[in-house]
């Protein structure tokens, strides 16, 4: 009798298991082609080993497949669908026709993006990027600065725009917190020659502006180099941020 009792109970357990499982593993069209997609672009950028054009173009297909299956997560594909346009821009090589037709392609993707969901930090700058209208681009671009420091280059842009509002010092604060968030050394190096030239060309310039240009080089070549010693560039960076600080001039011409 137990062994009976014992025996309808776990039949009852395994076949409510096997439910469980082929309601899980049953997926939709949608999703099917979504997936094949992923793989297909992740495993096909321009720097993946053994990546291919005609891979990357067989992955779109499987997104636009996705989404026209009724894909829940549009969101998703859509992100797929910018990065592989994205990749496509490079393995278009020169052909500039072509080229401008799959940067068309991934401003549309990456406004889906924005459009689905504008809190996402990431493509929130990349939309921005997408922006004729400067004072649009700036609202964007500061939004993404105050809400996720580790967007540094939403932060440098939204300085560059403010100093080019004839906002100085708003814009260099903004610079400077692009410069403190920024861990990659060649950003850093990049952003700072970057606003020394803008320095110069609106006649506030560093008058050691050259000096900082080769702190910044040397600094960089110590951190990439070999294992990668990032000691000088945060020391470098710290100098240049005090400087940056106290830096004035009489016009923003």
């Amino acid at each position: 009798m137990k062994d009976s009792l014992l025996s309808l109970i776990v039949l009852a357990a395994t076949l409510h298991l096997a439910a469980i499982m082929q309601k899980v593993s049953k997926i939709s069209s949608g999703e099917e082609h979504y997936l094949r997609a992923k793989h297909l672009i992740e495993n096909n950028c321009i720097d993946c080993m053994g990546s291919t054009r005609a891979g990357m173009e067989q992955g779109i297909q499987e997104v636009q497949a996705a989404l026209a299956a009724g894909f829940a997560d549009q969101k998703a594909a859509y992100k797929l669908l910018a990065d592989a346009y994205n990749a496509m821009i490079t393995f278009s090589g020169n052909d500039v026709r072509e080229r401008e037709s799959f940067m068309k392609k991934e401003r549309a993707a990456v406004s889906q993006v924005y459009r689905l969901d504008p809190g996402d930090s990431e493509f929130a700058v990349r939309y921005a990027d997408t922006l004729k209208d400067k004072q649009e681009k700036l609202t964007i671009l500061r939004s993404v600065a105050e809400r996720d420091p580790s967007q540094a280059d939403a932060a440098f842009g939204a300085g560059l725009l403010l100093i080019d509002n004839g906002k100085l010092r708003e814009g260099l604060q903004f610079i400077s917190k692009a410069i403190t968030n920024q861990k990659d050394s060649e950003g850093v190096a990049n952003y700072a020659n970057t606003i020394l030239e803008v320095l110069q060309n609106r006649n506030c310039p560093f008058s050691d502006a050259e000096a900082w240009r080769q702190k910044f080089i040397q600094a960089s070549d110590k951190a990439i180099q070999g294992d990668g010693d990032p000691t000088e560039m945060l020391e470098v960076k710290k100098q240049f941020l005090a400087r940056l600080e106290k830096h004035a001039c009489q016009t923003n011409a």
